[in-house]
């Protein structure tokens, strides 16, 4: 008697321990399913040098297209860093689209880029170009004047995440900094803000790259942030605060998360 009642609890606790063991994995699965989304990537690359507003897009470059300020974001496919930015019509359409969708008309003497994304349209026109071998590299994206226009972090990717892996441990000192600016609504190059910052980016201690390298770092997400040079001996110089989900003009762009 004593035997069947050891094994009646046996298959009693066995039943219940393989129920919880079973339940787990499918449930963690479905949840894995729901929230899984492949992420659509947009790819041009040109057939000859066209140039839209101040941008001179090279023949041949692969750049992946997305939807940015003002425009069309450019970025490099490998690091992922904005190249530059294109501006674009954008109207409302009736048609939706499930997933986004780039078109590009490359004509003799134009050149249309149009992205479709749910019910929005952007285009982008520009005019087929020639780009002399005296005005700078042909594999770049450049302005007017053939000056390369991408900023160097894009070119130094593992120097630029190296600084800002490294920054990332001192921003917690000016935290309070960027509160009281994002509180009392100071702005970009606001003297206070920059006061209340800068000198104590003068103590961080950076590593050692072997060319300066000027680079943007947020330090409240979306609300402030910084840009400065790092140099060569890992110290910084040439610091700028600035107010906004994005670094202003001229300075480099925030590095991909």
């Amino acid at each position: 008697m004593g035997v069947l009642m050891v094994i009646s609890r046996w298959i009693f606790i066995s039943t219940i321990s393989l129920g919880f063991l079973f339940s787990f994995p499918f449930e963690a699965n479905a949840t894995r399913r729901e929230g899984t989304r492949k992420i659509e990537e947009l790819h041009l690359r040109l057939k000859a040098p066209a140039q839209f507003g101040d941008v001179i897009i090279p023949a041949n470059r692969i750049l992946r297209v997305g939807i940015g300020e003002g425009g069309l974001a450019l970025a490099d496919p490998k690091t992922m860093f904005l190249v530059s930015t294109i501006a674009a019509k954008q109207t409302t359409v009736k048609k939706y689209v499930s997933k986004p969708k780039l078109f590009v008309v490359e004509a003799k003497r134009k050149v249309t880029l149009v992205l479709r994304q749910d019910n929005q349209r952007y285009e982008a026109v520009g005019k087929v170009v020639k780009v002399s071998k005296k005005s700078g590299r042909k594999d770049v994206v450049s302005n007017k004047k053939g000056v390369d226009v991408e900023a160097d972090i894009a070119k130094r990717p593992e120097d630029a995440q190296l600084i800002v892996n490294a920054v990332s441990r001192f921003t917690s000192g000016v935290l309070h900094c960027a509160q009281k600016a994002f509180r009392f609504k100071q702005k970009t190059d606001d003297p206070k803000f920059e006061k209340c910052v800068c000198p104590t980016t003068e103590s961080w201690r950076l590593p050692k790259i072997q060319a300066p390298l000027r680079v943007s770092v947020y330090l409240e997400r979306n609300r402030t942030g910084l840009s400065f040079t790092a140099t060569a001996r890992g110290r910084v110089s040439k610091c700028r605060v600035w107010a906004g989900r994005n670094p202003p003009e001229g300075e480099p762009p925030l590095l991909p998360r």
